[in-house]
């Protein structure tokens, strides 16, 4: 029969590849955590400024307003207690997404001596909420004699970046000038059944309205 080995030698065995397994699992332990913080690092450094004593940081500009609109280059400067400095650029997107609150009036023209009247912003725009305007659209400014009466005009406030708002405003075009009648003098015979009738053209010389007269009246157009 074989002899058995010592349990001694079984047991030193068993002791020996434990601390073996001890130490690999100890050693993949300190190696995953060595990879963590390197990546850790690594990411850090990245995204964060660093510097081995205080520093403090400033920028080209910090305040944007409706002209930074777009692209803007900041410059990032790091200066610490030594007076060591150093940069870096980003580009900073400013953006306006906000559109404009547009609130119209009613208005009023009077046709001038010839016949014309022009419509500015502030006739039909009561506010415009917005911190970047560019533009007022109109659909109509200018209105002649075929204009009068009530008109609907569309209004449009559009900012620098795009963004508008739509309103609509009556507009009321009257003609307050009153023609200018201009008669002449003229001779007229009976015929020969002792009488005789005129009209307008016998006796308008040269009456005049910034708008097209529309009718010409005598107070008396037969005689006898």
């Amino acid at each position: 029969p074989k002899t058995p080995k010592p349990r001694l030698f079984e047991t030193q065995r068993f002791i020996f590849h434990s601390y073996l397994m001890l130490f690999n699992l100890i050693e993949l332990m300190i190696n995953s955590l060595t990879y963590w913080l390197t990546v850790k690092f690594l990411l850090w450094a990245i995204l964060v400024s660093f510097d081995n004593c205080d520093f403090v940081l400033t920028l080209s500009n910090s305040a944007f307003t409706c002209s930074n609109t777009g692209a803007n280059i900041i410059i990032m400067t790091a200066t610490d207690a030594s007076g060591n400095i150093s940069t870096c650029t980003s580009t900073v997107t400013v953006l306006d997404t906000i559109a404009p609150i547009l609130s119209t009036q009613p208005a009023t023209l009077y046709l001038d001596s010839m016949g014309n009247a022009s419509l500015v912003d502030a006739d039909v725009v009561l506010s415009i909420g917005e911190a970047c305007l560019d533009t007022v659209i109109i659909s109509t400014r200018d209105f002649v004699c075929d204009s009068i009466g009530a008109r609907t005009v569309e209004v449009i406030a559009r900012d620098q970046s795009g963004n508008d708002d739509t309103a609509t405003a009556i507009v009321t075009i009257l003609d307050t000038i009153v023609p200018d009648a201009v008669c002449q003098d003229i001779t007229v015979y009976l015929n020969a059944f002792g009488g005789i009738k005129i009209d307008s053209s016998f006796i308008e010389n040269g009456s005049w309205d910034n708008c097209k007269i529309n009718t010409i009246t005598l107070s008396q157009d037969t005689f006898s």
